[in-house]
């Protein structure tokens, strides 16, 4: 293997090394902590206002939601990133649904669906 090869290599599994760490404070910090502390680290908005909705650029769907509580808070959102939403009750047929945050303010969010269509339940 020349040089190039051994670089590339290398810089491969520090990448691997960078998502596997990743995925461990993913998993750390938002699956297993509750609600009330994800909401307090930024990571969370419960509950929310759908203010808007409709189909934009290649017929996506998108929701603009806004919180309700614990509005000016600083939070973690950005456009780019990913989001879920989903219904706190959980009931059959309320599946969670993600989308990619298309802008974010200080308590708005617009997220564009990856879903064919909005959800019955939001």
């Amino acid at each position: 293997m020349d040089r190039i090869d051994v670089e590339i290599t290398r810089l491969r599994r520090l990448i691997q090394l960078e998502r596997d760490e990743e995925y461990a404070q993913y998993t750390g910090t938002i699956l297993k902590a509750s609600l009330e502390d994800r909401r307090r680290g930024g990571v969370c908005w419960q509950p929310l206002k759908v203010t808007d909705s409709g189909y934009g650029l290649g017929n996506y769907p998108y929701l603009v939601v806004e919180r309700t509580r614990g509005t000016g808070v600083p939070h973690q959102f950005s456009a780019g990133s990913m989001a879920s939403l989903y219904a706190v009750d959980g009931e059959p047929g309320m599946e969670p649904v993600s989308g990619t945050i298309h802008w974010a303010g200080e308590d708005t969010l617009k997220i564009i669906l990856h879903e064919e269509d909005i959800p019955d339940w939001v």
